[in-house]
């Protein structure tokens, strides 16, 4: 549980530390990885073994220092090894410049901090609790642009610590109770809505063309389940369908495995065009999921569902922030479900122009 120091000396001698401390981040290892530099007037300029070491590994650290002063180093190193020991371990790099380590300063001994080890743990009823809002948001109906039952889980369990607002993208933003509005701007995101397809056209024979809502392998498509939703707002069931191979020609067999979205359709039942319209209640522009529901397998700890892109990084939003309710933060927090994020991003483009944060992470 001590922490690991490492030291190593510019340009390659730094590079060469990059692999043990990516392999100490992944491990969580405590670590302090301290590297020289050259002086200050050279820094950024491409001079001999000058590496951006703090670049390179920035996002394999918890953190990363610049020490440019010989005053400053006693502190930074102090600094570095509560970080490295601190909630989830992990490595720091201390990078120090050619300034700092010929010049002195006058040292002043302080006992280290102590660091208490978390000793969180999960309840049962926590447990339950965190999956039942991982079903509701998986069994959510939302694919690209029909988010809006994803939105409404999340508002359910958002309600006793953010205020929610939407915008006309269907963005749900959540801000912490606790906000002042006079704190640095911290936001989480991850995207409420998922893959799926949408009624294209509709067939004299009564089976439905549809094109695809963000990425899919076409392949898999074949014989799948699906949920189409109709004019009255309710999913009907149907299936992708699929030709047996007895039915097939020699060509067709052949090229089996390259499936075209163009070359499929859904089939609900309907007999005609006017069955699936009269009956139905099809229409173009409906939106077609995978008729998928979620199960957990608790003997072995396994989760099956749809949409787990990104349904679980929205839960693990609302299960941060609620934890955060009761802290003291130094920012203000504010959760974004974003929008359309499988159409290329385009919900979060927007939020971030909105909330205008100064650091954000997100959950993917």
């Amino acid at each position: 549980g001590k922490v690991g120091v490492c030291l190593a000396t510019s340009g390659p001698g730094a590079t060469n530390l990059v692999t043990g401390i990516a392999t100490a981040y992944m491990d969580s290892v405590p670590m302090v990885a301290i590297t020289g530099n050259v002086p200050n007037h050279l820094l950024g300029k491409d001079s001999f073994q000058e590496v951006d070491i703090t670049g390179i590994t920035m996002p394999i650290t918890k953190h990363n220092f610049i020490v440019k002063r010989a005053e400053d180093i006693a502190d930074t190193l102090r600094r570095a090894f509560k970080i490295a020991k601190s909630g989830r371990p992990g490595p720091v790099l201390v990078d120090i410049v050619k300034d700092a380590t010929v010049n002195q300063a006058e040292y002043e001994y302080q006992e280290p901090e102590e660091i208490h080890p978390m000793t969180d743990y999960i309840s049962e009823e926590a447990l339950d609790d965190a999956v039942k809002m991982i079903q509701e948001l998986s069994d959510a109906k939302a694919p690209s642009g029909f988010e809006d039952e994803a939105v409404a889980v999340a508002r359910k369990y958002s309600a006793d610590f953010a205020d929610a607002s939407e915008d006309c993208l269907r963005n749900l933003y959540l801000h912490a109770k606790s906000n002042t509005g006079d704190k640095p701007v911290f936001m989480l995101d991850a995207h409420s809505d998922e893959v799926g397809l949408m009624v294209h056209s509709i067939k004299p024979n009564g089976t439905l063309r549809f094109v695809s809502l963000g990425s899919w392998s076409d392949n898999s498509l074949p014989a799948s389940k699906v949920l189409v939703r109709n004019r009255h707002g309710e999913f009907i069931p149907g299936v992708i369908a699929a030709k047996p191979p007895h039915f097939m020609t020699p060509e067709e067999r052949q090229h089996a495995g390259s499936t075209s979205i163009q070359s499929l359709v859904i089939d609900i039942g309907a007999v005609s065009k006017e069955d699936a319209v009269e009956n139905f209640g099809i229409r173009i522009g409906e939106p077609v999921i995978s008729d998928v529901q979620f199960s957990y397998d608790e003997a072995h700890d396994v989760m099956i569902g749809k949409g787990f892109d990104c349904r679980i990084g929205c839960a693990a939003l609302l299960e941060t922030m609620r934890r955060l309710s009761a802290e003291d933060l130094n920012v203000d927090l504010v959760g974004v479900l974003s929008t359309q994020e499988e159409l290329g991003e385009r919900g979060v483009k927007a939020a971030v122009g909105k909330v205008a944060p100064q650091i954000a992470l997100c959950f993917e």
